[in-house]
């Protein structure tokens, strides 16, 4: 029942838009024709019975693909209104209906309609987008599944409304039968991105072409008949992705053409080529019925090409080149549905901006949307500027999303970075702070501790000095008392030797007869029990044995009778008697009786013992009792002396005794008084120690606290610097990501216009928090870094400073507009140490070179580039690297290469007012480095001072490489110092090295900081003296930028001039 109608309107608004919608020069895409009718109606028909079950559905539905169809193209919004109007008029005349009433539930909008939301379903139905946040997540899982494909690079991205609309768009181009696209707009605003994620959705194979240096029409159709085999021969669905930036020729384009009108390039394949290529394809022709003949093959293959293949064009709308294309190329608009890359509007901004934000921190909330609008405000402050320069200085600059999402990008990674340096530096100050507090705070205690240990070690030493006098007292009469004990003890000793020689003399006298007493005592104890009883069975005995005892009863004082005898030697006790006999006293009469018998001759052992053995042993015992008596009768006397002398020692020594036993005493207290003493001094000298330990680290303390004061108070305020920095770095770093984004290009009148006259305003009005007077270098740059450029040729002003932040900051690699040549110099200088290449296009090995210093990290310097940058440079300057296996790799031409973190490019050009297209800007980013009058002047007059006066020169070149040594010494100097105090262990008072080099980095500091100041007086006398030779600079410098003026004057005017020069000159 809708059919008819449904036709009939779209016939109606068909016919509108080819009367109404002409092409003009701003709209010559404007063509319109019967596919485009059929696009609409192929759309339509995509409908499923079971699910379109009702007329408002279909309804939307057609509304939805009369506004793919057409309305995608428009880029003006007063078209897409009027479109908008027309299906309202044809909603209510044919259906009766309105428009806002159709699509209610859609917020007055036409919805995205899609066919790949039900993945589990095995034919899905086309269907409206109602949950459009369950779209992006699914679009952006598909975007990290894609990131994991082998060889596939990630695609850099964000998911916000528009960009969904444009997958979706593209999605639902490739999944129509001949679907092809053109998808128009500037570079940067994410065209083939997109389109590689709809492919992946769509899961097409994509293909695209790499261009090098050598690439020409033949590598072209090699590319094209690689393509064909997939598409034809293969029968893979397959996108081709093909743009402006690889129209190295136009008849690349052409071939394109072709392809999008007939399926056919012609002449692509030769004969012997393309048999084989129809014979991979004969098994599958003969399968779908196609016929086996050489023109029913061909004509299959560029069938199947023309159904598996979908040739998506992204191409940009910017100057004459797509209008000439149109014209040229009519299939390109007649082939394709158009969906054309319009600005990001203002909602879509702010919605990019506030999702990646989503998760920083800036103090409120009402902080954060001021930020996120304030991002907004940028950019289209940029735009603006970018319209008003090339009004009036006829230079060209495009803003692209890929610089708006460049600035929130380098806002997170900027206000990351200056807020953990600030915080690094504020805690660092602080905690040396709190060192020095906690030192003073011991400085107080310790002296009271001194004071105290004064005291104490005063009362010590009085003790002392006490005990040394009872000690030395003591000692006196101890010595008094050794002496008289030592003297008494030398002669006690004297008369010990005196009684030890009598004692030896008797003793060795006395030894004469104990060899016979000894012998006798032997014999004695050999005598046995058996040897008695032998004896005392004699009845009568032998006479020499009676004879033998007779003598023993005689030395033993008892009657000399063999009865006496018998009884004796009962006695069990006799033997005892004989060898335990008093020896010593016997007298004279005895050793008479005794001789009687040891003058007998036969009284001898001998006689005996041939008679008695017992009695020989006895014989021998009288014998030897005689002699020992007579021996012991001589010696007597002796014995009488030397026990007297021996009573008298002992007494003498018993009495030294006592008095040493005395002496020891005394010494024993003396030693103990000593002890004591020792102690005492022990105890003194190790409280004088702790007191000099103490004094010592009070006048280290004093000396540094004294000396670090001034430090204090400098470190105290740029702790309230920094934390003030930190309060206003939502705003500063606002200001800077900006800049950093899109500044570049313009001149220092255009740089002040935007921050000052436009984004600082901006900020206050939103409440932001910025500093009063921000500036750009100072927030960015570190001041040793600009004097070192200085030193290596970039000019001193602030505007040559900007470009060198920007050049050494940026994300992107640096294009740098330099028809003076400083960048040049600068860069070269710069980076000589680090092996700079500097290489030209022209250059036959170029490709080479690159690859080998983008593998070891070795900076590029690519000079004097024109208009047009080679293609096969894209992947670099894009920065699309490969993740494979841990390997970071990027693409050079038809070669991947390892790709080195230090590897840094620089682009310049001598042109001074280049045109580089949004697809360069996108990729590159371009710095001015055109000189201005004053930073001309500046050179300039250096230049004549160094002709003119080449001792100020070197005095002011050496005193600049001074200063900037000297500055970089201080920072270094007070970063030891921070540094030594955050890692101080325990006390600082006991680090005696500590203390130490903390002095010395400050005398170092204290020293360099009077250079400095001598430095500067220098400086400025140098450059009074340098100022005569200004008026010669400044006229050059006049003279230098009247000429270039001139330069831009149409020929008209240079003829004019020219004749009244002459004229002038007649006259």
């Amino acid at each position: 029942l809708l059919g008819d109608p449904m036709a009939a309107a779209s016939i109606e608004v068909y016919r509108a838009v080819c009367r109404e919608l002409l092409p003009t020069p701003s709209k010559s895409h404007y063509l319109f024709n019967t596919r485009d009718l059929a696009k609409v109606v192929l759309g339509v028909m995509q409908a499923s019975k079971s699910f379109y079950d009702n007329r408002e559905d279909l309804l939307q539905l057609w509304a939805h693909e009369t506004f793919r169809v057409i309305g995608d193209r428009m880029w003006d919004p007063a078209d897409v209104a009027w479109l908008r109007k027309q299906l309202d008029d044809r909603l209510s005349s044919t259906f009766s209906t309105s428009f806002a009433s159709l699509f209610e539930e859609f917020a007055e909008q036409v919805p995205l309609y899609v066919n790949f939301l039900r993945s589990n379903m095995e034919n899905p139905p086309y269907e409206p987008v109602r949950d459009m946040t369950a779209l992006k997540d699914m679009l952006t899982e598909k975007l990290e599944d894609y990131a994991l494909e082998p060889g596939a690079s990630a695609l850099d991205l964000v998911l916000f409304r528009d960009a969904l609309h444009h997958v979706c768009r593209i999605h639902r181009i490739l999944s129509q039968p001949r679907g092809n696209a053109l998808l128009v707009g500037v570079g940067g605003s994410g065209r083939k991105s997109l389109a590689r994620l709809a492919a992946y959705v769509a899961e097409l194979k994509v293909l695209s072409i790499e261009i090098t240096k050598t690439y020409r029409l033949t590598e072209f159709r090699e590319d094209l008949k690689g393509l064909y085999r997939q598409a034809g021969v293969a029968g893979r669905p397959t996108m081709f992705l093909f743009d402006e930036t690889q129209i190295k020729y136009e008849t690349f384009l052409e071939d394109v053409h072709n392809i999008l009108t007939t399926g056919e390039v012609p002449n692509l394949f030769p004969k012997d080529e393309l048999s084989g290529v129809l014979d991979e394809l004969r098994g599958s022709a003969k399968a779908a019925g196609a016929g086996e003949t050489p023109e029913q093959l061909t004509a299959f293959l560029f069938e199947r090409v023309r159904t598996n293949l979908h040739v998506v064009l992204c191409l940009s709308p910017v100057g004459e080149t797509f209008r000439e294309r149109c014209r040229m190329f009519p299939g390109l608009v007649n082939c394709t549905t158009i969906d054309w890359f319009t600005e990001w509007p203002t909602d879509a901004l702010y919605e990019v901006a506030t999702r990646q934000m989503a998760s920083e921190t800036l103090g409120t909330e009402e902080i954060k949307q001021a930020v996120c609008k304030m991002f907004v405000t940028a950019h289209q402050s940029v735009e603006a500027t970018s319209h008003s320069m090339h009004l009036s200085l006829k230079r060209r600059n495009y803003v692209t999303p890929t610089n708006y999402l460049e600035t929130v990008r380098n806002y997170k990674a900027l206000l990351a970075e200056k807020r953990s340096e600030l915080l690094s530096k504020c805690n660092k100050l602080k905690g040396g702070m709190t060192k020095l507090d906690e030192t003073r705070v011991q400085v107080t205690d310790m002296k009271k501790v001194v004071q105290e240990k004064q005291v104490v070690v005063a009362q010590a030493k009085s003790n002392c000095e006490e005990l040394l006098v009872q000690v030395v007292q003591d000692k006196r009469v101890a010595d008094e008392q050794e002496k008289q004990v030592n003297t008494e003890a030398i002669k006690i000793a004297k008369e010990t030797e005196e009684a030890n020689t009598i004692a030896n003399q008797v003793s060795a006298e006395l030894d004469k007869a104990l060899p016979a007493l000894q012998e006798a005592e032997a014999a004695l104890n050999v005598l046995t029990k058996k040897d008695i009883s032998e004896l005392k069975a004699y009845s009568k005995p032998p006479a020499l044995v009676e004879m033998t005892l007779s003598g023993v009863m005689t030395v033993l004082k008892r009657p000399a009778t063999w009865e006496e005898s018998k009884k004796q030697l009962s006695d069990a006790n006799f033997m005892m008697k004989l060898l335990n006999y008093d020896k010593d006293n016997m007298d004279d009469a005895l050793l008479k009786k005794i001789n009687k018998f040891t003058t007998n001759p036969e009284f001898t052992p001998e006689s005996v013992g041939k008679v008695s053995l017992a009695a020989k042993g006895m014989c021998m015992w009288v014998g030897a009792m005689e002699v020992y008596g007579y021996v012991a009768k001589d010696v007597g006397p002796k014995r009488a002396r030397l026990r007297a002398a021996q009573e008298n020692l002992a007494r003498k020594q018993a009495a030294l005794a006592s008095a040493q036993e005395q002496l020891a005493i005394v010494l024993a207290k003396v030693k103990a008084l000593r002890d004591k003493y020792d102690e005492s001094m022990h105890c003194n000298k190790t409280l004088e120690e702790e007191l000099n330990d103490l004094t010592g680290k009070l006048q280290r303390a004093e000396k540094l606290v004294t000396g670090l004061a001034g430090e204090r108070t400098r470190w105290e305020s740029s702790v309230g610097g920094y934390q003030a920095s930190l309060a206003a770095l939502p705003g500063d770093t606002l200001l800077a990501a900006a800049f950093l984004s899109y500044a570049g290009p313009f001149p220092s009148e255009y740089r002040d216009e935007l921050v000052k006259g436009i984004w600082l305003p901006q900020v206050k009005l939103l409440n932001i928090p910025a500093s009063e007077n921000f500036d750009f270098c100072s927030f960015l740059a570190d001041p040793s870094n600009v004097r070192d450029w200085n030193i290596q040729g970039l000019p001193a002003d602030s505007f040559s400073t900007e470009n060198g932040v920007m050049v050494t900051r940026g994300r992107r690699w640096p294009l740098m507009i330099d028809p003076q040549g400083q960048a040049v110099r600068w860069i070269k200088s710069m980076e000589a140490q680090c092996g700079l290449k500097v290489l030209s296009l022209s250059a036959s090995d170029m490709v080479r070179q690159l690859e080998s210093a983008v593998q070891f990290g070795q900076p590029v310097l690519l000079s004097d580039i024109m208009e047009e940058i080679d293609p096969v440079l894209e992947p670099l300057l894009a920065k699309a690297f490969i993740r494979r296996n841990n390997q970071l790799l990027v693409k050079i031409g038809d070669k991947e290469v390892d790709f080195n973190p230090e590897f840094k490019l620089y682009i310049t050009t001598k042109l001074a007012n280049p045109h580089y297209t949004p697809e360069v800007s996108t990729k590159a980013m371009i710095v001015n480095f055109a000189v201005k009058e004053s930073g001309l002047e500046a050179q300039l007059l250096n230049t004549v001072v160094k002709n003119e006066r080449p001792d100020l020169d070197k005095q002011k070149n050496d005193l600049v490489v001074k200063v900037a040594a000297g500055k970089r010494t201080q920072v270094e100097l007070e970063d030891t110092i921070l540094q030594l105090l955050a890692t101080a262990r325990g006390s600082m008072l006991d680090n005696i090295e500590l203390i130490n080099t903390l002095d010395q980095s400050k005398t170092t500091w204290e020293e360099v900081n009077e250079s400095l100041r001598v430095a500067e007086e220098t400086t400025k006398q140098l450059q009074a003296a340098a100022g005569q030779y200004r008026p010669c600079s400044v006229r050059a410098a006049i003279l230098y930028f009247v000429l270039n003026d001139l330069a831009g004057m149409t020929i008209v005017v240079q003829a004019i001039l020219a004749t009244m020069c002459l004229q002038q000159s007649g006259q």
